[in-house]
């Protein structure tokens, strides 16, 4: 018996009937075992897959001996497998599945992760993302819904491998969720800003524009570090003034925040205020343990720990 003929016979392939290989360098490997007749190979790889589609337009997915995976009841499925590696490498082997205009996710198995009923579903890394009616919802690959299809932009934040979270805007206004949908930062700002420029040693910070313009630090738990009302942060920027030097060289270890226009409170980037007064001082120098602060003029000089205590106080 011809390839050809098993083919037809196992998948019951009528005329115009069309079968396609998940892995086209597969189907050789394929053909030499029908040759010698192929027994139940490994289906935990999305490799021994294939697509049967009919005349009617209904499509199905099957392993290559011709066991059921997605049963022929959709309008279309497809397998597909997604390599990712901004933060952490990893695969993604799922199936995609489209019924009467809506779609849904499978695991490689025909598993169901989401049912179909978006109008369109986006596989991210380390979520999946799902639209309804121009809204975006998050599941996790476990088919829990994270978020629900009620907000207008979802970003990834992506910090480390170990450290994700979830960027939404609601009606105009941002906040920050968790993986698991506990609520960070409520969407009640104008913009969320996150610099992840330092991937090496991640800042574990956000910038928060409120609606009155006003600037705010939050934590990654949800805490609002700047007290009053901070109208400019500036992160270790080498036209801050007064400016900052770490063993003679400027540095971005520090935040500057500004209140009417003028330097006020220096927090350190893990969110620890450090210095309470800076516009008293013209420079600030970064040692070990310390920070040493002089005044205008050059007359003067303070010290502080990193915890905010005065450990040194010097006056002509």
């Amino acid at each position: 018996m011809s390839v050809e003929s098993v083919l037809k016979e196992r998948f019951n392939l009528q005329e115009g009937d069309e079968l396609t290989f998940f892995k086209d360098s597969y189907q050789k490997q394929v053909e030499e075992d029908l040759e010698y007749g192929l027994s139940n190979p490994d289906t935990s790889s999305m490799d021994h897959l294939v697509t049967v589609k009919r005349v009617s337009g209904k499509m199905g997915i099957y392993t290559i001996s011709g066991d059921v995976v997605v049963p022929e009841d959709n309008h279309k499925c497809y397998p597909s497998v997604y390599k990712f590696w901004l933060y952490d490498e990893c695969y993604r082997e799922v199936i995609h599945v489209r019924k009467d205009k809506l779609s849904g996710l499978l695991t490689s198995k025909g598993e169901q992760i989401i049912p179909c009923i978006y109008e369109r579903v986006e596989v991210c890394d380390r979520y999946i993302l799902v639209w309804e009616d121009v809204l975006c919802g998050v599941y996790s690959y476990s088919g829990k819904q994270i978020l629900k299809t009620e907000f207008k932009s979802v970003i990834r934040i992506g910090v480390d491998n170990h450290v994700a979270l979830i960027c939404v805007n609601k009606c105009g206004l941002w906040g920050v969720y968790s993986e698991d949908g506990k609520e960070i930062i409520p969407c009640a700002h104008k913009k969320v800003k996150y610099d992840n420029s330092h991937y090496n040693n991640p800042i574990h910070l956000f910038e928060v524009e409120k609606q009155n313009g006003y600037i705010s630090l939050y934590s990654f738990d949800g805490k609002e570090i700047t007290e009053d009302e901070v109208d400019n942060l500036k992160w270790g920027d080498r036209r801050d003034k007064p400016p900052i030097f770490a063993n003679g060289q400027w540095t971005s270890d520090f935040i500057l925040a500004f209140k009417d226009g003028k330097p006020a409170v220096l927090y350190k980037n893990t969110g620890e205020k450090i210095v309470p007064e800076v516009e008293k001082y013209s420079k600030m120098y970064l040692e070990k343990e310390f920070i040493i602060c002089i005044g205008h003029g050059g007359t003067t000089m303070d010290a502080y720990d990193f915890n905010g205590n005065k450990i040194l106080e010097f006056r002509p």
